[in-house]
């Protein structure tokens, strides 16, 4: 029995062997990815197969272990993954976004039409990937778990709401032929499913959703389903038009995380942090606040509006949690009053306070074309 790695670029492809037959395996993805203005290395996992004559063996598990240690190894700060429901959880791995549906009926969609401006929305081309990847990163330069869009990891949208969908991007210009804007949405018959929509400028909002109107109408359906934060511009432009919005909070599945180096983690948004600690009122605090998880502790040191990373430091103000409960909030998708009555989670009150201040609540997204 010996597990196998191969690399494909920043994909590393491991397998599990038995006399030389493959039996179980997955893939990593090395990605960037933001928590607020930081960006950290993720490990995407995805992949993950079992032979069906070889399941309820351990052989999976004994490859996202084994992956676990590797991403350690490896320098990876987090790791990633859109699981299915209670598996995951024994590997660390915990909830950490919401995904969000905003619907609006085509009739009101329409209405967009009496605002339309002075832009023109055509069909995506090859030419146009500078312009999205730019506008893309701009727009989520501060958007936690977004992942940085780069050449030769990203080559465009193709990918719709879910596997085996694929999708079309149509692009929004000014009057000089300027790229401003984009959309992508699934390429269906009978739906229309928005799954990203960007503009660098507001005014072009009306036409993008006019064309999501239109092609409601050709597609003789009576909404227009849109994936997108709640808190996205696009999302609170088209309050005005009546929509309803739904989150789906899961208790297990879908976009899941989990620490693979508590200290580089911190290292790397210890920035972010002090960002946040300045522009409390508590910007002035001279404290240091320990935090203790099964895969390790540290601490942080707050003193003149900025935070650091430390080894030692005063326990006084302490939290002890899973670092499955810490990645939680990290990624802003659980605030610390909310963790106060779990068995696994103890803090005092001083610490809670910090923590409110470090880790505020957020809306943590990967945007579906980004899905692994």
């Amino acid at each position: 029995m010996e597990i196998l790695a191969t690399t494909d670029g920043p994909r590393c492809h491991r397998a599990l062997y038995i006399d030389g037959k493959k039996v179980s395996w997955l893939t990593v993805i090395d990605y960037h990815q933001r928590i607020g203005s930081a960006v950290v290395r993720m490990g995407g996992i995805a992949g993950v197969g079992t032979e069906p004559s070889e399941r309820m063996k351990g052989y999976s598990r004994r490859v996202i272990q084994d992956t676990i240690k590797y991403m350690q190894d490896e320098g990876f700060d987090v790791s990633w993954l859109f699981g299915i429901r209670d598996f995951y959880p024994k590997f660390g791995y915990a909830v950490c976004m919401a995904p969000t549906t905003l619907t609006i009926a085509t009739r009101d969609a329409e209405r967009a039409e009496s605002a339309l401006g002075s832009f023109t929305v055509r069909p995506y081309t090859e030419s146009d990937l500078d312009g999205l990847i730019g506008l893309y990163n701009s727009a989520n330069s501060c958007r936690t778990a977004t992942l940085v869009r780069e050449k030769g990891h990203f080559s465009g949208i193709s990918k719709g709401s879910r596997w085996g969908v694929e999708a079309d991007v149509i692009v929004a210009t000014d009057n000089g032929g300027n790229f401003v804007g984009y959309a992508a949405y699934d390429r269906h018959q009978t739906e229309v499913v928005v799954t990203e929509v960007e503009s660098s400028d507001p005014l072009a909002y009306p036409n993008l959703l006019y064309e999501f109107a239109k092609l409601a109408i050709d597609r003789r359906t009576g909404s227009i389903n849109m994936l997108l934060p709640p808190d996205h511009p696009f999302a609170e432009f088209c309050h005005r038009y009546e929509c309803s919005v739904t989150t789906n909070y899961a208790r297990c599945g879908g976009g899941m995380a989990r620490v693979v180096n508590l200290h580089s983690l911190f290292e790397k948004i210890a920035g972010e942090l002090s960002r946040r600690l300045a522009a409390s009122e508590h910007r002035d605090v001279d404290t240091c606040l320990w935090i203790s998880t099964d895969v390790g502790e540290l601490a942080l040191t707050l003193r003149n509006g900025r935070v650091n990373v430390a080894n030692e430091g005063n326990r006084t103000n302490s939290v002890q949690l899973p670092q499955s409960k810490l990645v939680q909030l990290v990624y802003g998708y659980r605030r610390a009053r909310d963790m106060l009555t779990e068995p696994d989670v103890v803090f005092n009150d001083s610490a809670s306070s910090l923590l409110e201040i470090l880790f505020p609540p957020q809306n943590p997204y990967v945007w579906a074309a980004d899905h692994f």
